[in-house]
């Protein structure tokens, strides 16, 4: 990506402070549709995180950034990852180099005021140290922050259980997939369904799965 020069900087933020109405503006999902692969930044080894064996990625991070791009390119497998030690999970996303990091960490207050990174919500936690687990992704993109939380919460809900108005909504304004709701679901139809698979590597890892938000709702008028 081309760096922006001050004057440009300047322009910039003055745009990113228009209130966003329709389409999605330019920014990290018009990125990956460009490129046509959601980038994740995922941790060498954390078993039923993100690990290899015989050339061939597992973990809950693996399968969270399949869902990402399930939803907004339409095709799970479409994804890249770049393997980073936490300590340089956030430099990966400060260098554009990743959409998302989905490493395990600490989540300070520090981080968020003078990183310029945010952590979306954290899925999971570790009982030894408090370290999390969770979407992380730079400041300064909200509908990238909106896509996210609400794919999350869809795959909470139960991707088939949406209600049509809202599936369209993520169509027509943030430019997800046609079906993306039923693409979801192909994967995984439900957030059980998502932790299943890892859920005793994590349990003996010494991870507790975190409650997510209450509150949502995909209806203008109410759950």
């Amino acid at each position: 990506m081309k760096r922006l020069r001050p004057c440009a900087l300047l322009l910039a933020a003055a745009v990113a402070a228009i209130p966003l109405k329709g389409a999605a503006r330019a920014g990290t999902l018009e990125d990956i549709r460009g490129r046509g692969v959601v980038t994740c930044a995922v941790a060498e080894n954390v078993p039923g995180i993100s690990g290899q064996a015989e050339g061939r990625r597992s973990g809950l991070a693996i399968d969270l950034c399949g869902i990402v791009a399930a939803a907004v390119l339409g095709r799970a497998e479409a994804v890249a990852f770049v393997d980073v030690k936490a300590a340089e999970g956030i430099l990966s996303l400060q260098a554009e180099e990743a959409d998302i990091l989905l490493v395990p960490g600490p989540w300070t207050f520090s981080q968020e005021v003078n990183e310029g990174v945010l952590l979306l919500h954290p899925l999971l936690q570790r009982e030894r140290d408090g370290a999390v687990f969770g979407p992380v992704i730079r400041q300064g993109d909200d509908i990238w922050l909106v896509a996210l939380r609400w794919t999350i919460e869809a795959l909470r809900r139960g991707p088939d259980t949406l209600p049509a108005e809202a599936v369209t909504l993520a169509e027509t304004q943030l430019g997800f997939a046609p079906g993306w709701n039923r693409i979801i679901s192909s994967r995984s139809e439900s957030y059980d369904a998502f932790l299943a698979p890892h859920a005793s590597t994590i349990e003996g890892g010494g991870w507790r799965v975190l409650p997510l938000p209450e509150g949502m709702s995909f209806r203008p008028d109410g759950p």
